[in-house]
């Protein structure tokens, strides 16, 4: 079998994922031996996920705070300023944005105490997701800036890895 790439040179590997053969210099091009093609899907599936954690952040977070923002920009009493609406406006986006990188670093701890409230059934599968969002919140104001700044750093490595051989 010869490399699926160059057709002159012999196959000394497979891509892993599509049995496409590839020569020496196409398997080591990068760490696990892939076709281009493959590794591309790869990439643009780990980017969709990154982006997804990204905007769902901004949606949970931007959301309630333009709601709270309409709410007191129509009734501000007179001993309050505009600063106070925009200080409540923050601490609401600050409220609600944690969810979800909480819930992704309670999701890296494990599902184990799912199995106790599918005790009770449907209720007790409710509750815990109820709970588990309560609980992501606060997890999440920590996990917030550690999640954004290591997925800032993975979408950089990702656009650098090269999509053609050179």
């Amino acid at each position: 079998m010869n490399c699926y790439n160059h057709a002159d040179q012999t196959s000394v590997s497979q891509c892993r994922d599509c049995n496409k053969g590839l020569c020496d210099y196409c398997a080591h091009f990068y760490q696990i031996p892939l076709c281009i093609s493959c590794n591309k899907l790869h990439i643009d599936f780990e980017k969709g996920k990154i982006k997804k954690e990204f905007l769902w952040t901004l949606v949970l977070g931007i959301i309630p705070a333009a709601a709270m923002f309409i709410l007191l920009i129509g009734s501000i009493p007179p001993d309050k300023t505009i600063n106070d609406v925009l200080l409540r406006t923050l601490v609401t986006f600050f409220v609600f944005a944690p969810i979800v990188p909480g819930w992704h670093a309670l999701n890296s701890f494990g599902n184990n105490f799912k199995g106790i409230f599918l005790i009770f059934s449907l209720p007790g599968l409710f509750m815990f997701y109820i709970l588990k969002a309560m609980v992501s919140i606060p997890v999440g104001l920590i996990a917030l800036p550690i999640r954004f700044f290591r997925n800032t750093k993975r979408l950089k490595e990702l656009n650098a890895i090269p999509l053609e051989y050179s």
